[in-house]
């Protein structure tokens, strides 16, 4: 089957010990290769435990974005510069560690509130008032991939 992106994808039936099993690849045109998509069964045999549903992060996603514009009355992402320092105030153990990001990955002013957005938004996904390390630590996380990218 192909789709209006170019992307087709097939599924083969495989027989493994007279049960049938369903396996999805996906060919993408011009890479030349055709990947698996991994289902749930191997997922949790991957990572040790069951995905989170749809609609539980459908669930997550409204409360976040309903604590934001409760405080703020705006997404985090729509925050200014002295919105961002009032409404996502890290604790003593995240301003450590943004102080050790800001030297180490030499983040400009710019950077430093996009991290404390994205952390705001990860505590708020995590339904904490509190913006702790381990939200920041996630934030710079993210903020190092978008880097390498």
């Amino acid at each position: 089957m192909q789709g209006e992106t170019g992307v087709e994808v097939v599924a083969v039936a495989a027989l493994q010990g007279g049960d049938s099993a369903a396996q999805a690849t996906v060919a993408v045109p011009g890479l030349g290769a055709e990947e698996p998509v991994v289902g749930q069964e191997r997922e949790i045999e991957l990572t040790g435990a069951a995905a989170e549903p749809s609609s539980a992060i459908r669930a997550r996603v409204l409360a976040a974005r309903g604590r934001q514009l409760a405080r703020q009355g705006k997404p985090n992402a729509w925050l200014g510069p002295r919105e961002t320092e009032r409404h996502c105030t890290p604790d003593a153990a995240a301003v450590e560690l943004l102080r050790q990001a800001i030297a180490r990955l030499a983040l400009s002013a710019r950077a430093y509130h996009r991290v404390l957005r994205v952390a705001r938004s990860i505590a708020d996904l995590a339904a904490s008032d509190a913006l702790c390390a381990a939200h920041v630590a996630e934030a710079i996380q993210y903020r190092r991939l978008d880097a390498a990218l």
